[in-house]
């Protein structure tokens, strides 16, 4: 651990070196590269002023050489007038001066000619200087350049190894989005066959209620009258829970006895009290002071029967009190019971009278649940055909269907009978389509109730309710009024 802390501070220091190198090296660099600007921009004047010297000098040696030619021109025209080289002019004084002039200017143009020669020579000297001085920048130009370059070349290999190691990071982020995306692709194609099934459940459970429902409205002929065995579960179901919460308090009863009498036998046993009879006198006594209604005296009065110490009078006479209320009570709740058990005992005669009755001869038709009868004739190979053809036309397939609002309703209303009693069913399709989930007859008839009231409040009603029933098709409309006219 230690070497590798040791290692990763060299890198450190390393790389903080080399970068205060490079900083160095840059401010070095562009210190050099502004002087060499300037040599260059120098360079460039002393061109310029070299150049206008040039112009100068050429326009001297141009005004010299005509006035050697203008002075060779008086000489020969002087020696052409004058055979025997003797001066002779006309104005000799013009002359004279003017030959004194051009002498004069042509010293002057010698002594700016030797100084411009001179100052020439220095140009060239400090040109020169100049040359080799760039010479000597451009050498070491090369060599930043190619020190700079390396350097350059370094940081973009360490600049490309972060950026690679970052990008196979990233990439690696990737992949494992990727694999989390198709998992989750996988959770909601499973998602969606599960909805699938739940859908088509929903559909056969639709098309099986609808054709309970046609059934139950079309009426068509005398029916056997049907028995509600649902109904009678339920009912069953609650006053079986009834038994046993009476069960469970004639037990608790029956503990708090066990408990006082025990307290009664515990205190007994230490010589607070001494009863003088036997237990057989003892129960005829409690159940003489349970049938008689002046028990109470009994207990407070005499002091006959048992034997007691002065300082527990007291409080053997509220035990006793309090054991007599307590029976009382419960021999209130068991006459109570045992009329309930009576009453249960007539509604399971009269049940099976019902079931055994007279309808048994009908077909045994009192032995079905009312789904079985009303699912008489159905099929499921008809859900998706008539799924197809309600996409079409909603109520042209069928005389009797019911419309989109009550079928939803019913729909909402079959779906909180998820936990209702199956049906028994003959058929093996009524069983498998049990399997997925059945609705009882008891929500099936409400619902024909409700649709039968609505449709009574539609005829009977007010303006809004006669509007609702013209909503409904023509054919549901007939059958409300056909069912209001049997009612009445």
């Amino acid at each position: 651990m230690d070497k590798k802390k040791n290692k990763k501070e060299n890198a450190v220091v390393s790389f903080l070196e080399n970068t205060e190198h490079m900083e160095n090296y840059n401010v070095e660099n562009s210190a050099l590269y502004r002087k060499l600007q300037s040599k260059v921009e120098a360079l460039n004047i002393m061109r310029n002023e070299l150049e206008k010297y040039r112009t100068e000098r050429d326009q001297w040696k141009l005004m010299a050489e005509t006035l050697q030619l203008r002075y060779s021109a008086i000489k020969n025209t002087i020696s052409v007038h004058s055979p025997n080289n003797s001066v002779d002019y006309s104005g000799g004084s013009s002359v004279r001066a003017l030959l004194t002039e051009t002498q004069q200017s042509n010293i002057q143009l010698q002594t700016e000619v030797d100084t411009l020669r001179q100052r020439l020579n220095e140009v060239e000297g400090d040109m020169a200087l100049l040359r080799k001085r760039n010479r000597e920048l451009l050498n070491q130009k090369k060599d930043l350049s190619v020190k700079s370059d390396s350097v350059i070349q370094e940081d973009r290999q360490d600049g490309w190894n972060l950026e690679k190691s970052k990008m196979i990071a990233q990439l690696e982020q990737l992949k494992k989005q990727i694999a989390q995306l198709k998992y989750d692709l996988k959770g909601v194609l499973d998602e969606k066959e599960e909805v699938v099934t739940e859908r088509d459940a929903y559909k056969c459970k639709a098309h099986r209620l609808n054709f309970e429902l046609n059934t139950a409205l079309k009426n068509e002929g005398p029916q056997a009258k049907i028995l509600d065995i649902d109904a009678l579960i339920l009912e069953n179901k609650l006053l079986q829970e009834r038994l046993k919460n009476l069960e469970s308090e004639l037990e608790m009863s029956k503990n708090t006895v066990e408990k006082h009498k025990g307290l009664i036998e515990s205190k007994r046993k230490k010589g607070i009290m001494k009863f003088t009879t036997n237990k057989q006198n003892l129960s005829s006594q409690v159940t003489d002071l349970i049938d008689r209604s002046h028990n109470r005296e009994t207990v407070k009065n005499g002091d006959d029967h048992v034997s007691l110490k002065t300082e527990s009078v007291s409080e053997l006479k509220e035990i006793c009190l309090g054991l007599l209320d307590k029976l009382n009570d419960k021999s209130l709740e068991l006459s109570h019971q045992r009329k309930a058990n009576k009453l249960l005992a007539a509604k399971i005669a009269d049940l099976q009278n019902r079931i055994t009755g007279p309808n048994e001869d009908k077909n045994h038709t009192s032995n079905f649940s009312p789904s079985q009868i009303l699912l008489g004739g159905y099929s499921s190979a008809q859900v998706d055909q008539d799924h197809v053809e309600n996409n079409y036309d909603k109520f042209d397939h069928d005389p009797i269907t019911l419309s989109p609002a009550a079928s939803s309703s019913f729909m909402r209303n079959s779906a909180t009978t998820s936990e209702s009693t199956k049906s028994m069913a003959s058929s093996s399709e009524y069983e498998k389509q049990s399997a997925i989930s059945d609705v009882s007859s008891e929500y099936t008839m409400d619902t024909i109730n409700e649709i039968n009231g609505d449709g009574s409040k539609m005829v009977n009603g007010n303006g809004d309710d006669s509007n609702e029933l013209q909503e409904l098709p023509k054919e549901i409309q007939e059958m409300v009024q056909k069912a209001m006219s049997l009612d009445e």
